[in-house]
């Protein structure tokens, strides 16, 4: 028996990640301001006392958590209302020290707490940053999806020709003229594509940064999309699958596809975005854009399953599990991972996840 089991260690080693460490740098990121509910900055809190740290280790894998980017909040100017931010400058101080933009018709005015999202986004992208420099996989724990476009950004910033894998009920494609609320968290996709057509307020840092490539995109998933977001899809280049064409094909045919289109020669890294939104409201009830018709559970874990058989998954954002917004799961003989009992069915499912990312199998 000890030789089965010896040569059961030495397959699990081949099958490591070819890309990244075998640790996870926990990073979490509590910014909501890219939305309107509150909750969803609980979320990685509420995966840590549920038993984020044992999942981890549980799927043979180190951690270090490295605690959470700081949000900033947004600054009392002089005339003590929301600044006007569609100058191009000369950018001045006002008596409190807090950056005031000349108008003129350079940059987007009417991004909804766009202060507070850009200056946090430089802090994602540095943290972020730093975590990839190490090699290891960095699980982005938000936070609404306004998180994505810094930590895209610096996937890309360190890794050549990388690939993205945005799994979502929304496209987040909308370019602010196009965009119905101006919440950014139905933006950061396309700001991450560089397909805004004026410069964005307290996002100056990353104006010389790479952006990403649409062909290396595949957006998976989606059911509930913009009228102008349609467009937007349809001729920017990306990969899509919506539901329908889930339901035509099958999960693993979409995802053999996707990859085929975006990673043609099977060495490139990807960075997940995963947005709980995909799943369907009876797995995944806890968070604020709810649509009708998403992914299953066995779907979504088949998904997640393929991604981490290519060992070149490097990244993952796990973003909009809002906590105030669960409800209790009754514990199941199935329910192998050491995951707290009072954990709820979106809590439970995030961390799931996060084990059939790192390679976590039936068998």
């Amino acid at each position: 028996m000890s030789k089965y089991i010896e040569e059961y260690k030495k397959e699990i080693q081949k099958s490591k990640n070819i890309l990244v460490n075998k640790k996870v740098s926990i990073i979490g990121i509590p910014l909501s301001e890219g939305q309107d509910l509150e909750g969803v900055h609980l979320a990685c809190d509420d995966l840590r006392r549920l038993g984020l740290y044992d999942v981890i280790k549980s799927v043979g894998w180190d951690y270090e958590d490295v605690g959470d980017v700081k949000i900033e909040k947004k600054k009392m100017h002089s005339n003590e209302k929301k600044i006007l931010l569609n100058g191009n400058g000369p950018e001045k101080n006002d008596q409190n020290g807090c950056v005031e933009y000349e108008e003129n018709n350079i940059y987007y005015n009417d991004i909804k707490n766009i202060e507070v999202i850009g200056k946090s986004s430089e802090n994602i992208f540095k943290q972020c940053d730093k975590e990839l420099k190490k090699k290891n996989f960095v699980l982005n724990i938000g936070g609404d999806h306004s998180i994505a476009f810094a930590t895209i950004l610096s996937s890309v910033h360190n890794y050549e020709n990388l690939k993205l894998v945005w799994i979502d009920a929304h496209g987040d494609i909308n370019v602010p003229e196009t965009s119905p609320s101006m919440n950014y968290h139905g933006m950061p996709l396309a700001h991450a594509l560089n397909l805004f057509k004026k410069k964005v307020p307290y996002f100056e840092w990353a104006e010389k940064l790479k952006h990403l490539k649409p062909e290396n995109v595949a957006l998976i998933g989606i059911r509930d999309v913009d009228e102008y977001e349609k467009i937007i899809i349809k001729k920017s280049n990306i990969h899509y699958y919506s539901m329908f064409d889930i339901d035509k094909h099958g999960m693993y045919n979409i995802c053999k596809n996707a990859l085929q289109k975006i990673d043609p020669d099977n060495n490139s890294p990807i960075h997940v975005s995963l947005d709980i939104d995909s799943i369907d409201v009876l797995y995944a009830p806890a968070t604020g854009t709810l649509a009708k018709g998403g992914l299953t559970y066995r779907e979504i874990h088949l998904l997640l399953k393929m991604l981490a058989d290519t060992k070149r998954v490097v990244c993952m954002d796990l973003v909009e599990y809002n906590p105030l917004m669960d409800v209790k799961d009754k514990k199941l003989h199935c329910d192998s991972l050491p995951i707290h009992a009072d954990a709820t069915v979106t809590g439970k499912l995030c961390l799931e996840m996060i084990a059939r990312i790192l390679g976590n199998d039936i068998a």
